[in-house]
């Protein structure tokens, strides 16, 4: 199929610069693309396949003129020619090429390129900025809103394809146990030989069946203590809050301590976790 568009550049008799003449050129070609696009749409409804009343489904049709309809393309709105059939049987009117174009324009007049182009904008720039922008290149004014309907769908969209892509992520892998299976009221959890952080030791103490936190794994006596310094400096500040100092119960000189009170306290939770003493031994579990 060959098309032929009549349609010649006319500039003036006197010289122009580049900018005008560009310009000229542009508007030109934009009127050419119209006409084309228009010319190929009547031209492929004869290539189209016959189609069926869509109320009783008959084949008996009529033709009962035309019926246009305006889309908004790339390069400015464009008139497209339906035929417009009527049923014998039922009486119903309708356009066969509807068929074709609902597809891509829907309910509204913006085709696939359109909103592509419309999203990138709008997603670039303010909807204003992204309108004045985007009816510059297609010749053609476009409206704020039309680029945030255009961005909210393209949104939409992507949102949804993200969700399904999740929810397959989520899914178990051929193989695997079956999820449904019924679970226990409980579960039990046991640490050997880990370091956990104490409410008197930032560095941890250890705990486990053996070594210094009680017991008798040979795994909990491999991990040894951190020197006694932090236990000593955490000592000193509860000791410099107010409490008196007295040494440790050995006789030895060890870290200062509060005598009663709150330091007591302290302490006696250092024994029961078996962290690190003033006098350089370990508590055991109480």
């Amino acid at each position: 199929m060959e098309l032929m568009i009549p349609l010649p550049l006319v500039l003036p008799d006197a010289p122009l610069d580049l900018a005008p003449l560009e310009e000229a050129v542009r508007a030109w070609g934009l009127q050419v693309q119209q006409q084309a696009l228009a010319l190929a749409w009547e031209r492929q409804a004869a290539l189209r396949p016959p189609a069926s009343c869509p109320t009783c489904h008959g084949g008996d049709l009529r033709p009962a003129g035309r019926q246009p309809r305006q889309v908004e393309t790339t390069f400015g709105p464009v008139w497209l020619a339906r035929r417009r059939q009527r049923c014998r049987g039922c009486g119903r009117h309708f356009q066969p090429d509807d068929a074709v174009l609902s597809p891509a324009v829907g309910a509204g007049q913006c085709p696939p390129a359109v909103r592509e182009l419309a999203a990138l904008s709008g997603a670039s720039w303010p909807y204003r900025s992204a309108a004045r922008v985007l009816s510059r290149l297609r010749g053609s004014p476009v409206a704020p809103e039309t680029i945030r309907q255009a961005v909210a769908q393209a949104g939409a969209m992507v949102a949804a394809q993200v969700a399904a892509e999740a929810q397959a992520a989520c899914q178990p892998p051929p193989g695997a146990p079956d999820p449904t299976r019924p679970v226990p009221p409980r579960l039990v959890v046991e640490l050997d030989g880990a370091w956990v952080r104490s409410h008197d030791n930032a560095d941890g103490c250890p705990l486990g069946d053996g070594g210094e936190g009680g017991g008798g794994s040979q795994r909990g006596r491999a991990r040894r203590a951190p020197p006694h310094a932090p236990a000593r400096a955490a000592l000193r500040r509860h000791a410099g809050r107010g409490g008196r100092l007295r040494p440790a119960g050995d006789g030895r000189g060890g870290a200062p301590q509060r005598r009663r009170g709150a330091a007591a306290d302290a302490a006696g939770r250092r024994r029961r976790v078996g962290c690190p003493l003033g006098d350089g031994s370990w508590g055991r579990r109480s």
